[in-house]
């Protein structure tokens, strides 16, 4: 067993790669996307500022009368869409929680960290309806050593 495959999912350049995260998430979370370039952010998995895209989707769950807890695996969705275009995951840059995820993506030359967050509900309040709003955004910058693995 590979522990850690090699992504087939390859781009001449960031803004490239930046594109086609931002197609997939359009294609996957059938919302709009805000992207800006040139962005700095905190990778804190490796604790180093990184500059590249920012791409950021917001959405409602669609929540039905039958099902009180809408679908919340839109984040599998992406994984899943990223998989499918031959990016591989980065395990150590995975997080789950009753608000939100977090996960890492890369390509031959790009890594890109996702978080979703929305709201997660009261447990100690039954009476509590939380807000159908979730939020994803994807920073992505040139892979650098200690990214992969």
């Amino acid at each position: 067993m590979d522990l850690h495959p090699e992504p087939s999912a390859g781009y001449p350049s960031l803004g490239g790669a930046c594109k086609a995260i931002e197609r997939i998430m359009a294609e996957r979370l059938a919302v709009g996307i805000k992207r800006a370039d040139s962005v700095t952010y905190e990778n804190e998995f490796v604790r180093a500022r990184r500059t590249g895209c920012e791409l950021i989707a917001r959405g409602t769950f669609n929540i039905t009368s039958t099902d009180s807890t809408g679908s919340r695996d839109i984040g599998g969705s992406l994984a899943d869409g990223l998989s499918g275009a031959g990016w591989v995951d980065i395990p150590r840059y995975t997080a789950d929680g009753p608000d939100g995820s977090i996960f890492g993506m890369r390509s031959r030359e790009t890594v890109c960290i996702i978080r979703g967050s929305w709201d997660g509900g009261d447990d100690s309040d039954s009476t509590y309806v939380p807000s159908p709003e979730w939020e994803f955004v994807a920073h992505c910058a040139p892979q650098e050593p200690g990214d992969s693995v």
